[in-house]
């Protein structure tokens, strides 16, 4: 697997291909070396972990269908316990007072409630950064960069929240999707986020799927960031005042820091 070691190499590898033609769009995720592209409900210990509380879920036979039965129960939950909540928050004024399935999926999925969407940003120093924290056991990092399709070739893979024409893609989906998330959080704005929907083949990791019609990608990369560099790096985007407070702008990501990385 190719390596990055440093920020200046990483910068050197992206840079020239993202500057060659901006209207491709470059996704970014980053995470430490033991994690496929796999949603993290259908990672398999929190799976089966899940199927305890839900046995419904498990009890269907296909795995997918399972999968899916087991989200909408996660989140039919989540919104009835939720829902004063969010109402009432600071970011929801411009998006009126009854949200979307979809919408309530992305704010799930924010809020660390497993489901089939997986994060991925826009913004390339972010998921470096992600790739490098800390409290991930001494193992190396790992950095995923996706190539979207041109516009066009991608235009029956994508969900916009504010574009209630697009939901139709999302009910019987061929492939996974690209979900563009309202910015209901400074934390969504900060990081960049983007979604990876994986309703189609909730299963079968990203890295293992062909590329095809009906995968919004065109090209699908890995880059392993050794243990040793990782901490010269946080210090290298530290500069560039990419931190743990930067990307969780609000008091608990403030706090954290001050305590942890400052």
């Amino acid at each position: 697997m190719k390596e990055i070691t440093s920020l200046s190499e990483f910068n050197n590898l992206f840079l020239p291909e993202i500057r060659s033609d901006y209207s491709i769009r470059h996704y970014f995720r980053g995470t430490n070396c033991e994690h496929s592209l796999l949603p993290k409900l259908c990672r398999e210990t929190e799976k089966e972990r899940l199927f305890k509380i839900y046995p419904s879920s498990k009890s269907i036979l296909d795995p997918q269908k399972g999968l899916c039965h087991l989200e909408t129960s996660i989140l039919k939950r989540f919104r009835r316990y939720a829902l004063h909540h969010y109402l009432a928050g600071e970011h929801r004024s411009f998006t009126g007072g009854n949200p979307s399935s979809l919408e309530w999926l992305c704010v799930a999925q924010h809020h660390n409630l497993p489901t089939l969407l997986l994060d991925w940003t826009r913004k390339p120093l972010v998921a470096l950064y992600f790739a490098c924290r800390k409290g991930d056991n001494g193992k190396p990092g790992q950095l995923w960069h996706m190539r979207l399709k041109p516009k066009g070739a991608r235009e029956e893979l994508t969900v916009h929240l504010e574009d209630e024409t697009t939901y139709r893609h999302i009910e019987n989906p061929a492939g996974p999707l690209v979900v563009v998330p309202w910015v209901f959080t400074h934390r969504i704005e900060a990081q960049g986020g983007r979604f990876i929907y994986c309703k189609s083949t909730p299963t079968v990791p990203l890295e293992k799927q062909d590329i095809t019609e009906f995968t919004p990608w065109e090209q699908l990369d890995s880059y392993q960031i050794p243990t040793g560099v990782k901490d010269s790096i946080i210090e290298e985007l530290r500069f560039c005042s990419i931190n743990y407070a930067s990307l969780f702008p609000d008091l608990d990501g403030w706090a954290h820091y001050l305590t942890n990385d400052y």
